[in-house]
Order: C-alpha cells, then structure tokens, then sequence
C-alpha cells in the first residue's frame, strides 16, 4: 500500500487511510454537487430536496397492545406437528412456557 510514494504494511494505517478515503467520499461529492449548482442557475432552481421524493405521511395510525404469555403458548400449542420449519414443532410446544 502507497502513501505519498512510502510503501506502508502495517494493517492499522492501511485500515485507517481505507476507512478515511470511503468516508470523504459523500463530502466531496456534495462539494462537487454544490460548485455545480453555483455554475448553473437553471440546475440550481430546479433543486429538489429530499421530501420531494417521500411519500405522504399518513394521518392516521395503528397501536397494537403487548400480548401476554398466555397468548404466545396458545399461539405455540396450535403448531401442527410435522411441519417445516428451522425449530420442530414439539420442542416448541414442551418449551412453549420457558418461551413465553
């Protein structure tokens, strides 16, 4: 790795330059985004901010209330047996009450 013609190797600066070079990466871009609109007036009035692109907020909303433990070893003992899935089925229901 090269830094000002100095061959670097240790992994701590390597790292270090990486990580400085990735994160200036959205600064100069908005620098050059920036200089680019101070040249072109046209460009510039037609900027849109990022609201533009969102969709409209909803008025309205939903509360869903916390279920109780008696809920979720319902939920668990009406698994079928036999079906797939990463856990089987009967090992949830005998733990369903450590679970819930």
């Amino acid at each position: 790795f090269m830094i000002n013609n100095e061959r670097i190797i240790c992994r701590r600066i390597i790292a270090h330059e990486f990580n400085r070079y990735f994160v200036s990466i959205a600064s100069n871009l908005n620098r050059a985004y920036d200089e680019r609109l101070d040249q072109d007036p046209i460009l510039a009035s037609n900027r849109k901010s990022y609201s533009d692109y969102l969709p409209n907020s909803c008025q309205s909303s939903t509360y869903l209330t916390d279920c109780t433990s008696d809920e979720v070893v319902e939920i668990i003992n009406k698994l079928e047996n036999g079906k797939a899935s990463d856990i089987p089925a009967h090992v949830l229901k005998k733990s369903s009450h450590t679970i819930s």
